[in-house]
């Protein structure tokens, strides 16, 4: 990466090239990694919620279509990222895709932790309700006009984004929009995708830990073993989905704020202090793609067992008296 030229004019510079590039070497290494676990750990999600009964349930629908949107984001973020620093090559493609494809994954996260907070609400704060709307066969249905809605306000990415010669050193993948179409987009990205998800997500779990605690207070000194066990698996779920929408607004949410905070950028500066925390930054969708279905092994008995199962069918080390808890 010795092509990369820093600001001559730049009055203070965080680093030299030379320790970018060292910068730039880890970053491929951690997205790499990243990118490997993050495979593996959501198709190993995926496969096991495809393969045993017991974790086919709907709020596990929609966190296999987490996973499936979340492995958009190895595929095209690294492939982008390797050809850039390894060979400094700046592809339209990439420019386009990389960041149309990130935004369906986050659309499709963000609504699918949505939908599952409404699911728990219903489940533990209308529980009557509940039991009449529970039909899985209207998850298929949700989940198309999820996927269909990310990806049609995700379209603008691939229109109006194209490279531009910003200075002598390289390019730059920007809009063509002007500032104030910009804004605009953009403030609709951030009401759709965040600000409202994030108001009603908080509500919701809000009511459900409310409802949880209020069920603890009138069962505590009645004979009701099966209530108070429903109830402890229901507040063990219910912190998972705190921590995974918890997670979620935390790398995404500093993502976004440095990605609207670098629009306009003019100058290639490898040496400047905000274009390297903005490619620090840029490792966060990678990270958070990591981190979520690990999060679903590490707070889930159902998932670790099942992956016990497998792993024991596989190598045929499966005992007989273990047959029925591994049955699918």
């Amino acid at each position: 990466m010795s092509n990369r030229i820093g600001n001559p004019e730049a009055k203070s510079n965080c680093i030299t090239l030379k320790q970018f590039d060292q910068l730039a070497d880890y970053w491929l290494n951690t997205l790499i990694i990243c990118s490997i676990i993050s495979v593996l750990a959501n198709s190993a999600v995926i496969a096991l919620v495809l393969s045993y009964k017991k974790l086919r349930t709907i709020p596990n629908f929609f966190i296999v279509n987490m996973c499936a949107s979340d492995l958009l984001v190895p595929i095209f973020f690294l492939s982008r990222y390797l050809i850039f620093f390894r060979y400094n090559v700046v592809s339209l493609f990439f420019c386009k895709f990389v960041a149309f494809f990130l935004l369906v994954s986050m659309a499709v996260s963000v609504q699918s932790l949505l939908v599952i907070s409404v699911h728990r609400f219903y489940a533990v704060v209308l529980p009557i309700q509940a039991r009449i709307k529970k039909k899985t066969s209207k998850c298929t249905l949700m989940i198309a006009f999820i996927w269909l809605f990310s990806i049609a306000i995700s379209v603008p990415e691939i229109i109006y984004r194209n490279l531009y010669s910003v200075n002598s050193f390289g390019k730059l993948c920007l809009y063509s929009l002007d500032h104030q179409d910009w804004i605009v987009y953009h403030l609709f990205l951030v009401l759709a995708l965040v600000a409202v998800p994030f108001v009603t997500m908080s509500v919701l779990y809000t009511a459900i830990v409310a409802t949880l605690y209020k069920l603890k207070k009138q069962f505590r000194n009645l004979q009701t073993v099966n209530i108070e066990i429903r109830r402890k698996r229901n507040l063990r779920l219910t912190r998972f989905l705190i921590a995974a929408v918890f997670n979620f607004f935390v790398f995404y949410g500093v993502y976004w704020i440095v990605l609207i905070l670098n629009f306009g950028q003019k100058t290639i500066d490898y040496t400047s202090c905000n274009l390297i925390v903005y490619y620090a930054v840029t490792t966060f969708p990678a990270i958070y793609s990591t981190i979520n279905p690990i999060m679903y092994f590490a707070f889930w008995k159902n998932y670790r067992r099942a992956f016990v199962c497998t792993l024991n069918a596989c190598f045929e080390y499966l005992r007989p008296s273990n047959r029925n808890t591994c049955s699918s």
